[in-house]
């Protein structure tokens, strides 16, 4: 099958201006003034790129901001970093708020705007964004975490290197991402496959379709997957690798000349440029392979609606990692069951035997048998698809993480008084 360069639709959200949440329930109100919390939303000058990160940011600040009153910091929502603007509004908060960032990069800006003051200074950690290889982007990262009064891990993958940083434990806590919710379209497997066949132009029927959603970077391993389980399974086998589209960026081909190839490798992790792009057009040359970059919200749950078995062959690189797994809970929650390579923070999203099965780091041979072995009980793989999307939607309920982070933004604002 070729490569598909799908054009996707426009799917931005317009970022929430800074407002104050006003409670409307008075048992809600009297809680959270009793406790005396408001927050400080610090949010990541990237918050409007579309990615797992991004979303759960959003939906984070929308759930706080109806338990607590919230305010954000405007130019950093908008991508353009802390202003002058930002420290007035500081100053004129209406009561001490506690800061909350929503990654490393903002627990960097929190702590410099506020690290002197008397507030207390939350940042949530994701993987990628402590462990980027830049020397100068890493001594600030350091820097910001020893000053935090909390440090929110997504997996304990996550909270192993933020020890490692000299965190202490006490100070670390593991809050797993939430699952996304999701609204049944109530879309057949007969109809979307129909409906995938007719956009790819690819014979669908009677096939066994393996789905990847996901960045075509190489820590991701789905060209390994390819390689090293993918070939040898049967002919009626389809593997459909999807993702956003992910270019060079201008400045690293213009950059080229001037740096070595292992700093330029690193700002490529560091940003989330470690592309397996090339590698994957060239793959999808194999007759039951297809690559599909660019995909649209729409495609991609209808690629969902199709397929049979989710894999995640996540591999180790270094400077690198995958720090929970965001496309695990996404699969599950719509009654696809996930065989990942359980490393770094995939384990704290595929749950083995429960959501998916975690495979031994690297054991290709493994992966291969245990995808058979699903795939030729399909009777049984659908009653597991639904058992993994109950236990999916429950354990990760937004609801469930959010008063995780309440309990421990109470807990920090008591402590304070």
């Amino acid at each position: 099958m070729p490569y598909w360069p799908i054009v996707a639709e426009s799917r931005t959200t317009a970022i929430p201006r800074p407002v104050r949440i006003t409670l409307t329930r008075p048992a809600e109100r009297a809680a959270i003034f009793r406790s005396d919390v408001s927050l400080l939303f610090v949010a990541n000058p990237q918050a409007g790129r579309i990615g797992g990160i991004q979303r759960q940011s959003r939906r984070l600040y929308e759930a706080l901001g109806q338990q607590f009153p919230t305010q954000t910091l405007a130019d950093t929502w908008q991508g353009r970093g802390p202003a002058n603007r930002n420290r007035r509004l500081n100053r004129h908060a209406v009561k001490e708020p506690i800061v909350y960032c929503d990654a490393a990069v903002s627990s960097i800006i929190g702590t410099t705007l506020f690290g002197r003051s008397t507030r207390k200074i939350v940042g949530t950690v994701h993987g990628l964004d402590i462990i980027a290889p830049v020397p100068a982007y890493q001594r600030r990262v350091r820097a910001a975490l020893r000053r935090l009064d909390r440090v929110v891990c997504v997996s304990d993958a996550t909270a192993a290197e933020v020890a490692r940083f000299g965190v202490h434990p006490e100070r670390i806590a593991v809050i797993h991402n939430p699952a996304e919710p999701y609204v049944p379209a109530h879309l057949g497997r007969a109809k979307a496959r129909g409906q995938l066949q007719s956009l790819l132009g690819v014979d669908l029927v009677d096939r066994k379709i393996i789905l990847s959603v996901g960045r075509p970077v190489r820590r991701k391993g789905f060209d390994q997957f390819i390689r090293r389980v993918f070939r040898d399974l049967p002919e009626d086998y389809v593997y459909i690798v999807a993702g956003p589209e992910l270019t060079e960026p201008t400045w690293v081909r213009l950059g080229r000349p001037f740096m070595s190839a292992r700093r330029r490798r690193n700002l490529l992790v560091a940003t989330g440029y470690y592309s397996s792009h090339r590698d994957l057009v060239r793959l999808s040359t194999h007759p039951r392979v297809c690559y599909l970059n660019g995909v649209s919200d729409a495609v991609r749950d209808l690629l969902y609606a199709a397929a049979d078995l989710f894999v995640l062959p996540n591999r180790r690189v270094p400077g690198d990692m995958e720090g929970f797994g965001i496309v695990a809970l996404e699969a599950a929650t719509r009654e696809v069951p996930v065989v990942a390579f359980g490393i770094e923070g995939i384990t704290d999203a595929v749950i083995d035997g429960r959501n998916g099965y975690c495979i031994a780091d690297g054991d290709y041979r493994a992966m291969r048998e245990k995808i058979l072995m699903l795939l030729r009980d399909p009777d049984g793989l659908r009653r597991f698809g639904r058992s993994a999307a109950a236990f999916t939607a429950d354990r990760f309920a937004i609801d469930r993480i959010t008063q995780k982070y309440s309990d421990l933004l109470i807990d920090l604002a008591q402590s304070q008084n």
